[in-house]
């Protein structure tokens, strides 16, 4: 009976442990599926001068904009007064003007919103 015991505590233990990896392997899955793929498309500010802000939705705030900062859906762009910005879009160019903001809507594969 000692025996049978014995072999009792070590499938349970072997068991135990098991269970446990099989938790910690699932949840690892699960937490990498629920990760964003990165978008196909994205746009570029490809020109700075004077002041200009992007917004990120990310974020919730205006920081201000770097040359060959990438841009996606969701993200604004603006220029203060005196200020000019353009945005490389694959092989299209869209300029800013002084005092302009610009929404980017939508920016994949499929379709380019800007407003």
């Amino acid at each position: 009976m000692t025996t049978t015991i014995t072999m009792q505590t070590r499938f349970g233990g072997w068991l135990r442990g098991l269970l446990i990896a099989a938790v910690a392997f699932g949840g690892s899955v699960r937490a990498q599926e629920a990760e964003v793929d990165p978008p196909g498309r994205v746009a570029r500010v490809s020109e700075l001068n004077g002041q200009v802000w992007v917004y990120s939705p990310e974020t919730g705030e205006w920081v201000a904009a770097a040359r060959n900062q990438p841009l996606t859906s969701g993200d604004r762009l603006a220029t203060e007064s005196g200020a000019r910005a353009e945005l490389q879009i694959g092989s299209t160019s869209v300029r800013l003007d002084a005092s302009t903001e610009l929404a980017v809507v939508q920016l994949d594969d499929d379709k380019v919103a800007l407003e």
